[in-house]
C-alpha cells in the first residue's frame, strides 16, 4: 500500500555561519538529514563523517574509522574538537580527520 505524507522543510540554525536542514515527514514524524544521511542524525547536534582512521592516545580522546559518524560536536579549538564517537564515548579528536555533515 502506497502512503503519502505532506512534507515540510525545516531549517535549524546552530550558529551564525552555518545551518542544517531536515525534511520532516509529518505522517510518521521521521526526519532525514540533508545529504542522504540517516534519520538517526536528526537532533544529534553538529555531526561529521570521519575521513581517516584515528586511534585515541588516551581516554580523553575518541577512536574512529573512515566513514564513521561523530555526533554532538563541540568546536573547542581550531585543531581539536570534542564529540561522541561510534562507540558512544565522548572525547577529543583532530578536526582535520573529519568533514562536517551539512
Amino acid at each position: 500500500m502506497l502512503r503519502s505524507y505532506r512534507k515540510i522543510k525545516v531549517i535549524v540554525s546552530f550558529n551564525s555561519s552555518r545551518s542544517i536542514s531536515a525534511l520532516e515527514q509529518v505522517g510518521d514524524a521521521k526526519f532525514a538529514c540533508s545529504g542522504g544521511y540517516p534519520a538517526e542524525l536528526a537532533g544529534k547536534g553538529l555531526c561529521a563523517r570521519a575521513l581517516y582512521d584515528y586511534q585515541a592516545a588516551d581516554d580523553t580522546e575518541i577512536s574512529f574509522d573512515p566513514e564513521n559518524i561523530i555526533t554532538n560536536i563541540e568546536m573547542i579549538d581550531e585543531g581539536w574538537w570534542r564529540g561522541y564517537g561510534p562507540d558512544g564515548h565522548f572525547g577529543m579528536f583532530p578536526a582535520n580527520y573529519v568533514e562536517l555533515i551539512e
